[in-house]
């Protein structure tokens, strides 16, 4: 295992450097993209999970950098339980599975019927959830000890955080927050909760209206990190997540798979 650890320890965060050797990576090729790692996780203890398409396969990472991984089918969204169990959403079969970290398979439920297609996990407590483009969370299951119970809540449930666009920045849970310096000529901007205490922001600035910025702000410190979108060696679809307060985001190099830790 090829690992490399960087300490940056003017603001206490890490950045480890992860082989595709051990993580997987597929370069490009005629008609279809590079891919790599992608549907970072965060959970209790610091432990991370991603999926890894190409190998197909959950690499779960704990302290010091210890890498396992198992066998998986292929996943939309990786999610952890309070527990430190993990919630796997495979959309292609419409399933929601609850699996340990050494690989177990636990339990399984179908989606429920009249939820739609492009969801994501969200997990509140005990609480599985389907949450769609617009954040209404649609219940799974609960989780009980190994197992997955039904759910007695709603059948339907608002998003945990509104975000609302208002030109000068955004009100979350109705609490105004002006754009961070980095991106306050920003043209328009998109924003969501990130693990309750990250808000991640897509921005357009005006100079220059076909890229994007993108800056994660910590809500309650207003500690500001830069994330990358550009010159990336592959574009996963979901790189960032938050537990505790702690943020984690992917940066696919071309020297390894770039994992960050910020605030903790």
């Amino acid at each position: 295992m090829n690992l490399l650890l960087v300490l940056l320890a003017a603001h206490a965060d890490t950045e480890t450097v992860l082989s595709y050797a051990d993580v997987g990576f597929e370069p490009a090729r005629l008609e279809q993209l590079a891919s790599g790692p992608d549907h970072i996780a965060a959970g209790p203890d610091g432990l991370i999970a991603m999926f890894d398409p190409v190998n197909l396969r959950i690499i779960v990472i704990r302290k010091q950098m210890e890498l396992r991984s198992f066998s998986a089918p292929f996943v939309d969204d990786v999610a952890f339980t309070p527990e430190g169990h993990l919630v796997l959403l495979e959309g292609r079969s419409r399933v929601v599975s609850l699996w340990s970290q050494d690989g177990v398979h636990l339990d399984q439920r179908p989606l429920p019927g009249l939820v739609p297609a492009g969801i994501r996990l969200s997990v509140d407590g005990d609480e599985i959830y389907a949450k769609d483009i617009f954040g209404n969370r649609h219940p799974v299951a609960a989780v009980d000890g190994q197992q997955f119970i039904d759910s007695e809540g709603p059948r339907l449930l608002p998003p945990i955080h509104t975000v609302k666009w208002m030109g000068w920045g955004f009100e979350v849970d109705d609490v105004r927050i002006p754009l961070p310096p980095v991106i306050n000529e920003a043209a328009h901007a998109g924003a969501q909760v990130v693990g309750d205490h990250w808000l991640l922001i897509d921005a357009v600035m005006k100079e220059n209206p076909i890229a994007v910025t993108r800056v994660a702000l910590h809500l309650e410190t207003g500690k500001i990190q830069s994330l990358p979108v550009d010159n990336r060696h592959y574009v996963p679809q979901q790189d960032v997540d938050a537990w505790g307060g702690v943020l984690f985001y992917l940066d696919p190099q071309a020297d390894g798979l770039h994992l960050h830790e910020v605030g903790r």
